[in-house]
């Protein structure tokens, strides 16, 4: 009996034990320092998702270029841009630029956007809210004081599959 209740304590303590590491691993793979290969920006409403952007990493800054639209055609054209890119089209039109790490501030910093509703560029600044969460604002100034923010999401690959399927075409 003494021995049964002993091997019941010791395989529950074995179940938590494995249960404990596996929730350290997961948590150690929340790199704060990175972002994720795509995000789902979230229009200002909280609710509506506006597109699908592929993050790219080169030379220690981030660019944010448009994979998937969710709420306009595929084909769709950015009317409102400036210059050369005024007529083409949204989707692999990089949008942000210039997004580095600040260990300081621990966020993303000293960013632009390029708002294709309006045509105007933005300050860029991300924080990750936890590892299911991306704070951005978009502001007048560099100092982050005048802007707007949205709430973005990482997107893995079912996510990016999911958003290519429900998408207008």
């Amino acid at each position: 009996m003494l021995t049964s209740n002993l091997a019941k304590v010791l395989g529950a303590a074995a179940i938590a034990g494995a249960t404990l590491t596996a929730s350290y691993a997961a948590a150690e793979t929340f790199d704060r320092t990175k972002l994720p290969g795509h995000v789902v920006t979230i229009h200002d409403d909280g609710v509506t998702k506006k597109s699908v952007l592929k993050v790219v990493e080169w030379r220690g800054e981030n660019f944010l270029k448009v994979a998937v639209l969710m709420q306009r055609s595929q084909s769709a054209v950015c009317e409102e841009c400036p210059g050369s890119r005024k007529g083409q089209p949204l989707v692999g039109m990089t949008l942000g630029s210039g997004l580095r790490y600040d260990a300081g501030k621990d966020r993303f910093v000293d960013g632009r956007i390029l708002d294709p509703e309006n045509g105007k560029t933005y300050w860029l600044y991300l924080e990750w809210v936890n590892e299911n969460e991306i704070k951005a604002k978009g502001s007048l100034d560099q100092g982050g004081y005048v802007g707007r923010s949205q709430v973005w999401r990482p997107c893995d690959s079912a996510c990016l599959q999911r958003a290519i399927a429900e998408a207008p075409k």
